[in-house]
């Protein structure tokens, strides 16, 4: 709640039943519906949100929410404190499926190979629930992935390496860090040139595709100068026929 951005780096460490109280699991799952939305996360927000579905004064009202941003003055450590919360979760249910286990293991008409099938189950949920989870459902990226191409919209120039393509570029404000691009495009829209495909060179003189070399200057599409970095070769197996190109 002290910073907006903060929830992206341990939204993947805790869950509401990480914490061990009830209050801290009722606040973190309001903040978990916020972020799902898009919503901004603050205080306000929180307490609001805590108001909709009527847990407010479950939780020991809005003043006890605002004591929480309180004891500490920065979401530097958030990661670190995060960990320690979640460490101090699997301590918790590790001494539970311990007692049950001992409880159990001393019972006379306890079924010892039942028993042991239970612990590794419960081991195992144990373990699962401590492994970090590298993705999210699709409408959740599609939505923070329009959200950041709006922003960057908003903003004046390129914020990212640019691609040489001048309406691309207006576009996604350059290539962005972490990124995946995949480029894609039907049959014959020029994804690869046929070996004997001129080209024009920046200097204005046209060149076959083939005679290309490695530190050339092409004409780009604004008329600013591309240098070919390298000359890959593809092969690619077409209906009726076998063609190589560049």
């Amino acid at each position: 709640m002290i910073e907006k951005d903060a929830l992206s780096s341990v939204v993947d460490i805790l869950k509401p039943e990480t914490f061990y109280k009830e209050a801290h699991q009722r606040i973190y799952q309001a903040i978990l519906t916020l972020f799902g939305n898009s919503d901004p996360i603050d205080l306000l927000t929180v307490t609001n949100q805590l108001r909709k579905t009527g847990e407010i004064e479950l939780i020991g009202g809005g003043g006890f929410v605002a004591e929480l941003t309180f004891r500490v003055n920065s979401a530097a450590n958030i990661e670190y404190h995060a960990r320690i919360v979640s460490e101090q979760a699997l301590k918790r249910a590790l001494i539970a499926m311990s007692s049950t286990i001992l409880r159990d293991a001393y019972e006379d008409t306890t079924d010892v190979f039942e028993l042991l099938d239970r612990t590794e189950q419960s081991l195992f949920k144990i373990s699962e629930s401590n492994i970090k989870k590298n993705y999210a459902d699709m409408s959740t990226i599609v939505r923070m992935a329009l959200n950041e191409l709006e922003t960057k919209k908003n903003q004046e120039g390129l914020t990212g390496v640019p691609s040489g393509f001048t309406n691309l570029d207006r576009v996604t404000s350059g290539w962005q860090p972490t990124e995946l691009i995949i480029l894609a495009a039907r049959p014959a829209m020029g994804k690869c040139l046929g070996k004997g495909t001129k080209v024009v060179m920046f200097d204005g003189s046209l060149r076959k595709v083939e005679d290309v070399r490695e530190g050339d200057l092409l004409m780009g599409d604004d008329s600013t100068p591309r240098r070919y970095l390298a000359l890959p070769e593809v092969r690619s197996e077409c209906i009726g026929s076998n063609k190589k190109g560049h």
